[in-house]
């Protein structure tokens, strides 16, 4: 009897021992300096010292650096590490970082090269198919417009579609789509690209006709975030970057490193559509806001509103703030960490995050000072610190101006948008602890030193407005007393205006205050002076207001007192007081002579639509739209005419008032003639359709000759023979 051999596979597969040459622990770092034989020793210990810090390399043989025949080095270096994990982190922390101003590491798993060195991978050269040019459409091509026309875009049920909006007009379709989105669509800041959310990714479409003209393939991503400049694309998803797929096919095209999988976060090149870099979406974001770059804010109803608040956990967004040229984004890390990038590196300025203790919130600065990009933050009371209000240099992380705060419950900063002024809401507790009242601190960017005007009021402040392009604001206070229920009739609405007769030495004054007002939001036209305050709940209200008013003349009552207008350079006139059942959203359009508010279906309205209204506060247009889900203006880039041509606009403004009255007086007439045309070409349709059937009935004889229609004169003539009396004779 044969014995059948003992099969030890089971043993072996439970017993296997992975070769020490396993090349998932091996590193290939390129990019490194090249040096002659004398200075390699010194570079070595440069290379361990930095590398070495984040993760311990292997010894005594882990760092190896190749050297040609001369003993020179060869710019690259091979690593070997006890773990794959810190081969993993070595690898995240120094790809693509720069190791001095010269030199940028690039640095990659050993095990990577066997792509290149695969046998089945021909090595002959073959011509590289390239796709034949397809030129980009007109990303500016609306402002061409010879009427000077804005554009909106409206999401209704399954369709969306780009209007030019009139004020004497209904919209007129520029561009319609159905389903061209998943979810919903929304402006670049400068509305060069419409962005579609799908569920495989992002599309950008522009144009006249709104071409495709970009994809990001981000799965599932929800949410999105440009750069001031639509130079970068910030795309956010709830699931993390998956690895790679196995198949080699899709593996080519997969656009992610391994250090990728586990990030939410993905900041893309609009222009190669490329990655430049992921982020984990991180847990500790105290700023969390959700903003629209269409809207002045997002309430409930609008179509983002409902993605971000889908699922119970919302996405805290926007995860990251930039500066107006695009130049820094940053973001707090953790509590004690404020992480600033620059661009086009994407990487952390001086390769290390700003260390600030209990870092609340932060603000770029909207303009330069002083030739200096500048952001705010400030910090709470710790223990025995002080809340502090900082001003920092971006480029170099150093301190500019601080300043100290006690008893602060809270601080809001709020940047005018030339950067000359900001100003510190910070509210503070009484002396018995029991209620609140704010005090603005506000800094002056464009004077020595920074100096800083102290405003204590009375009350709370729930909200503040900086008039564009100005040195006056407004802002929206309560007075918080115990045990007080603060209803919707006890806010106060103050406006406040520099006295600039006095230059330097001129404070800000509140000029005029309105008691006992309904309101706990404000939105200033883009242009400033006008201003719009508005109360969301059930019974939604709009006030319209004109700070710079002619009828300067007369004295107004401020806080019991009797005090001449003509003091401050503001004059401010109520225009009128409207309601907006339904209302979910509004925002002015780029030129600030017109307000659309909005009643959208996601916010469960009764009556989905929009209004047009002017900086009066006259009702010009009311649309009835059914499943109208979102209405957003198309943003203007930033204007190009110099001051000295923006002068001479406003000093011959009356003449080009003028000519446009008359160009819409003549697009009015154009209008009716065209409307006048179409009637009259229906009427001969109608016409003549009529009357070949009356002539085919009449071959029937079911229609009286009698009764027949007749035209004459563009007039319809009708005979009909009535019975007057009918008489029956006995023959």
């Amino acid at each position: 009897m044969t014995e059948e051999p003992i099969d030890f596979k089971d043993l072996e597969a439970k017993y296997a021992v992975e070769p020490e040459t396993k090349l998932d622990r091996f590193v290939i770092v390129d990019g490194a300096p090249i040096v002659p034989e004398a200075k390699i020793e010194a570079l070595t210990k440069v290379l361990k010292k930095v590398i070495g810090k984040v993760r311990p390399i292997k010894e005594p043989h882990g760092f190896h650096m190749p050297t040609d025949e001369s003993g020179k080095s060869m710019g690259y270096v091979f690593l070997e590490f006890n773990t794959e994990d810190d081969a993993r982190e070595i690898i995240k922390k120094f790809n693509n970082v720069k190791l001095d101003a010269k030199h940028t590491l690039q640095v990659d798993r050993l095990g990577n090269v066997e792509k290149f060195t695969d046998p089945k991978v021909s090595t002959d050269y073959k011509e590289p198919h390239l796709e034949p040019f397809k030129p980009l459409p007109h990303l500016k091509s609306w402002l061409t417009d010879s009427q000077g026309r804005d554009q909106a875009v409206m999401h209704v049920h399954e369709t969306v579609g780009v209007y030019w909006m009139n004020k004497d007009s209904a919209p007129r379709e520029a561009f319609k789509r159905e389903r061209m989105t998943d979810t919903y669509v929304q402006w670049s800041p400068r509305g060069s690209y419409l962005v579609s959310m799908h569920r495989q990714g992002v599309m950008l479409h522009a144009g006249a006709q709104f071409e495709s003209v970009g994809r990001f393939p981000h799965h599932e991503a929800e949410l999105i975030q440009f750069s001031p400049d639509e130079r970068y694309l910030f795309t956010a998803s709830r699931n993390p970057i998956p690895a790679p797929p196995e198949d080699h096919t899709q593996a080519a095209k997969w656009p992610f490193k391994e250090t990728d999988v586990g990030n939410q976060i993905v900041l893309w090149d609009v222009q190669t559509k490329a990655p430049l870099r992921t982020f984990p979406m991180g847990d500790y974001n105290p700023y969390v806001t959700y903003k629209n770059p269409n809207h002045a804010t997002i309430v409930p109803g609008t179509a983002a509103a409902a993605i971000i608040a889908r699922d119970a956990e919302p996405i805290k967004w926007p995860a990251f703030k930039w500066t107006p040229d695009s130049r820094y984004f940053a973001r707090i890390s953790s509590k004690d960490n404020l992480s600033i990038y620059e661009t086009p590196s994407m990487s952390l300025v001086d390769k290390k995050s700003a260390k600030i203790s209990g870092i609340m919130d932060f603000e770029f600065a909207p303009a330069l000072v002083g030739g200096k990009q500048m952001l705010a933050y400030w910090t709470p009371e710790v223990e025995n610190q002080t809340a502090r209000v900082c001003l920092m240099d971006v480029a170099t992380k150093t301190t500019i101006r601080n300043r100290s705060f006690f008893n602060v419950s809270g601080c809001r900063m709020f940047w005018q948008d030339q950067a000359q002024f900001l100003c510190v809401k910070a509210d503070r507790l009484t002396k018995n602890k029991k209620g609140l009242f704010t005090s603005l601190e506000i800094y002056r960017l464009n004077e020595k030193s920074f100096p800083v005007e102290v405003i204590e009021l009375k009350e709370l402040v729930l909200n503040f407005a900086w008039e564009p392009r100005g040195d006056r604001f407004a802002c929206i206070s309560y007075l918080d007393l115990p045990n007080q229920i603060m209803s919707n009739s006890q806010q106060i609405l103050s406006f406040y205006a520099l006295e600039r007769s006095k230059g330097l030495q001129g404070t800000w004054k509140e000029a005029y205050r309105f008691e006992k007002r309904q309101t706990n939001f404000l939105l200033w036209s883009p242009r400033g002076r006008f201003l719009l305050s508005a109360v969301r709940n059930t019974k939604p209200e709009l006030e319209f207001w004109d700070i710079d008013h002619d009828a300067m003349s007369g004295s107004i009552k401020v806080d019991g007192a009797l005090k001449a207008a003509k003091e401050l350079p503001i004059a401010v006139v109520n225009l009128g007081k409207r309601e907006n059942q339904g209302m979910t959203d509004l925002a002015f359009d780029p030129s600030g002579r017109y307000l659309a508010t909005v009643s959208s279906i996601v916010g469960n309205t009764s009556s989905p639509g929009f209004k047009l209204w002017d900086i009066r506060g006259q009702l010009l247009r009311e649309e009835k739209i059914d499943k109208l889900k979102a209405f957003f203006w198309r943003p203007r880039p930033p204007s190009t005419l110099s001051e000295e041509k923006r002068n001479e606009i406003k000093k011959n403004i009356k003449t080009y008032a003028a000519q446009f009255d008359a160009e819409d007086a003549a697009r009015e007439s154009e209008e009716s003639e065209e409307l006048q045309k179409k009637r009259e070409e229906a009427y001969k349709s109608w016409v003549a359709f009529r009357a070949d059937v009356q002539a085919r009935l009449g071959k029937m004889g079911l229609v009286p000759e009698e009764m027949q229609v007749q035209f004459k004169d563009g007039k319809i003539v009708v005979l009909e023979r009535e019975v007057l009396e009918e008489i029956e004779e006995e023959v």
